[in-house]
């Protein structure tokens, strides 16, 4: 398994980096924060967050699970993770009228 922590302000998408190709299948997690020192861990009011995934880095389509209500995404709280499987090579996410959060963490773990 490995796993890459992407964090971002929510101003504008967040893409990943190049992902490992040696793996075929993921899950990705989420943590929303309303500071850019991540310190302060918040579950939004409302908004959200589209994952999508793309062999190129160029086109992306969707992936299981890719849409996701923010404010669900909390501190305790339990929810069905994004998941892909096949030539994932780049993570993208859109962060869509997202209220009471300014930053996101996002941890893609691959196996």
């Amino acid at each position: 398994m490995k796993r890459t922590i992407i964090r971002s302000s929510m101003a504008s998408d967040l893409i990943s980096p190049l992902l490992d190709n040696e793996f075929e299948h993921g899950y990705i997690s989420i943590k929303f924060y309303t500071d850019g020192t991540y310190s302060e861990l918040v579950a939004p009011e409302s908004g959200v967050a589209i994952f999508t995934g793309s062999e190129d880095g160029e086109i992306y389509g969707s992936i299981s699970n890719g849409a996701l209500d923010a404010e669900i995404v909390g501190v305790g709280l339990n929810y069905s993770r994004p998941t892909y499987s096949g030539d994932v090579r780049y993570i993208k996410v859109e962060f869509e009228s997202i209220v009471g959060a300014s930053h996101a963490q996002v941890m893609i773990s691959q196996y």
